[in-house]
């Protein structure tokens, strides 16, 4: 008999070491409104340049040394903002927090103790330079408390937002805009963002690299497929239809992008306990056997610091193709001029905003620096990448 109770107590000893050494991504680990991050980028010239996989995870072991083999090391910072900064028509009022994601777009969330929705989306409308503020039909879950090895994500959400077809006149041949406006009276901008993703493993992070924290950490692996779509639809006055702006017949052969856009992307990360973002974001191949960047979150705490800073100038997204947005936190009024790396001017232009939004599609691929100068003397330089 006592032999029996002995064996149930080393049994229960070893079970509970197992449980406790488990890697449990809760409420209390997530990142809130006001907090920042700084990040190492790493990424090629050309987005769709690739290191493989291997180099990097081998034997549950994840590794980052020195010379990681990417082109760019780029130091920047992750924000998460109070919605209220950006939601100057209140269209997102249970959202809590705000992100700037990877496309650029202002990702409004609501986070609780169970999950973490996305309820919102800002952002610049292709082709037509429109800025739209799209409102969740059906919210996207896009993690759920705890989380742990074994844990699946699957959802899918719909974000929407109706204009009047005058809205796009300016954009549309004057010869053909009387036709186009008698036909349809309603454009509907949707988009459609579909995600799964599997917590699967739990291994070791280490980075040897002095531009990133040096540390070794226990870390929770997920792998995630995101699934973006978003479409034009113009509504028929005659049947109430909605129809695809790539279908309509004489317009859908004007304009220079395919309707619906469809974009699939996969990502690997790691997260540890106590810490509030990923340490580690990858977008990765289907197979999971290529790596297009890496982004390292450059912050060896177990929290993350709150800012407070009355000139902080958040760049994003940073390289970028296009739409570049500098941030400021609050209305400033000077100059921003851009210049190339050899310091040649390339553009200059005055603002009085917290939010410039520049169009850097008329730039080569290569880096750029860009300097603020407000009229109350405050300087901001920093630097830029543009991909093509």
């Amino acid at each position: 008999m006592q032999t029996k109770i002995f064996y149930c107590v080393i049994v229960m000893v070893l079970l509970s070491n197992v449980l406790f050494s488990q890697i449990v991504y809760e409420r209390s680990d997530y990142h809130n409104a006001g907090d920042k991050c700084p990040i190492v980028n790493y990424t090629n010239t050309y987005e769709t340049q690739s290191l493989p996989f291997s180099n990097f995870y081998t034997d549950e072991i994840f590794r980052i040394a020195q010379n990681t083999g990417f082109e760019n090391c780029i130091m920047d910072t992750i924000y998460y903002y109070e919605p209220a900064d950006f939601d100057n028509e209140s269209n997102f009022p249970e959202a809590n927090c705000l992100y700037i994601n990877d496309l650029g777009f202002e990702v409004f969330v609501k986070i609780s103790d169970t999950q973490v929705q996305e309820i919102g989306l800002k952002g610049i409308l292709p082709f037509a330079n429109l800025p739209y503020s799209l409102t969740a039909s059906n919210p996207l879950t896009t993690l759920y408390f705890p989380a742990q090895v074994g844990s699946v994500i699957e959802d899918t959400g719909y974000l929407n937002q109706k204009f009047l077809i005058s809205d796009f006149e300016s954009i549309i041949p004057p010869d053909d805009y009387p036709t186009i406006a008698a036909i349809f009276d309603t454009v509907n901008v949707q988009v459609e963002i579909s995600v799964h993703s599997e917590f699967e493993n739990e291994i070791q992070l280490v980075i040897q690299d002095t531009n990133a924290f040096n540390a070794t950490r226990q870390v929770l692996t997920e792998y995630k497929r995101d699934i973006y779509i978003m479409d034009i639809l113009l509504r028929n006055k005659l049947s109430n239809q909605y129809i695809s702006l790539g279908s309509v017949p004489g317009i859908g052969d004007m304009i220079p992008i395919d309707f619906p856009i469809i974009d699939t992307s996969y990502y690997f990360n790691c997260y540890a306990k106590t810490y509030g973002t990923p340490l580690l974001h990858c977008a990765i191949n289907q197979e999971r056997s290529m790596i297009f960047s890496m982004r390292v979150y450059n912050d060896n705490n177990s929290s993350i610091p709150n800012y407070i800073d009355d000139f902080t100038v958040n760049l994003f997204p940073n390289p970028a193709n296009n739409i570049l947005n500098f941030y400021f936190g609050k209305p400033q009024k000077g100059v921003l001029s851009i210049l190339n790396i050899e310091g040649k001017l390339m553009s200059e232009m005055e603002f009085n905003t917290k939010n410039i939004i520049f169009d850097a599609a008329k730039f080569d691929s290569g880096f750029y620096i860009y300097m603020i100068k407000t009229n109350t003397g405050k300087l901001n330089i920093g630097k830029f990448q543009v991909l093509r």
